[in-house]
């Protein structure tokens, strides 16, 4: 795909792992290097928080999960689709936030694609394991490993979240074993911030070589020649929609 002035256009990278991996850390680290980045969360407490689904929300939930002043309550949602019974009620309130979430984020991502002013799109979603449409934006997916103990206690420090809350939390999503398999690439953020970051910054220059050959590919049309040799395609990675495990 081409973008503004027929320059191919920034790849898609989407971040998994599970909660309190440093997801937001390493999308901070990607605009640090000029990526765009786009936070589903950010999204959908926008979306909350407007006058359109507020009616939706009170037909489902009633005023109990509303404040005060009149704006949806997200712990007050939260205690109610992460609890026991919640599961249903969670059905429902994704019903009305998903779809708006990827259209805001499907629509940034044509936008950012057909202008052509950055050199990667990275997507900061929770749940692209769970959405189809929002993996079919991806050109690659990387994978965020942190040890769980770590991961609670940022939860807890950054959210508040008890550990209880954390494995409710993470129950409703895809497992870490399945997250992983779906990604070409590895972050271990086991170590400090900045040993993540020194990680971030090889794969960002390795995404970018890798997109530059692609496109390079495709626009000499070197793969009806018989394409590059082994070497080549595996130091680059050339096919950049192709995804496998731990490739980073």
């Amino acid at each position: 795909m081409t973008g503004a002035a027929g320059r191919p256009s920034p790849p898609v990278i989407g971040l998994l792992g599970g909660i309190g991996c440093g997801k937001s850390e390493v999308a901070r680290r990607f605009a640090v290097l000029g990526a765009e980045t786009l936070d589903a969360d950010s999204m959908a407490h926008e979306i909350l928080a407007s006058a359109e689904v507020q009616p939706e929300l009170r037909a489902l939930f009633g005023d109990a999960v509303f404040g005060a002043d009149g704006v949806p309550d997200r712990a007050a949602l939260a205690a109610l689709v992460f609890g026991p019974a919640g599961a249903p009620m969670r059905g429902a309130l994704e019903q009305v936030l998903h779809p708006r979430v990827l259209q805001r984020i499907s629509a940034t991502v044509q936008a950012s694609r057909g202008a052509n002013a950055v050199p990667l799109i990275v997507l900061d979603v929770p749940l692209i394991a769970e959405n189809p449409a929002v993996t079919a934006l991806c050109d690659r997916l990387v994978f965020i490993h942190a040890p769980e103990d770590a991961r609670r206690q940022r939860c807890l420090e950054s959210r508040g979240w008890s550990a209880t809350e954390c494995a409710a939390r993470e129950a409703a999503q895809t497992p870490l074993d399945q997250k992983r398999d779906l990604c070409r690439h590895t972050l271990n953020n086991s170590g400090t911030v900045a040993a993540l970051h020194e990680q971030v910054d090889e794969l960002h220059d390795g995404l970018l070589a890798a997109h530059r050959l692609a496109s390079s590919i495709e626009e000499h049309g070197l793969r009806a020649h018989g394409g590059l040799g082994p070497a080549a395609t595996a130091k680059h990675g050339a096919g950049f929609k192709q995804r496998g495990t731990d490739g980073a």
